[in-house]
């Protein structure tokens, strides 16, 4: 393995671990929690939206999904169904 495999691993580690570190650290009905929560969510959808042709995770997606919920999602496909 070379430099690159290693600093992949070590990336995916860290990563890891400040999941946990955040997962463990902060209760379940806390304002950041919920909002990392749905910060979370609203990421999968679009990444999930992007890998099979809609709309693709970037700023303006990800900040309309995350306050509207499902009707952001909506208006984000819309204006990415304009060429």
């Amino acid at each position: 393995m070379n430099e690159a495999h290693w600093m992949v691993l070590g990336l995916t580690a860290a990563i890891a671990a400040a999941l946990i570190v955040f997962s463990l650290s902060y209760e379940p009905k806390s304002r950041l929690y919920r909002w990392t929560r749905r910060v979370f969510w609203a990421a999968a959808l679009l990444l999930f939206s992007g890998a099979i042709g809609g709309a693709g995770v970037n700023l303006f997606n990800l900040t309309a999904v995350s306050l509207l919920g499902l009707p952001g999602y909506g208006a984000a496909a819309a204006i990415f169904s304009f060429p």
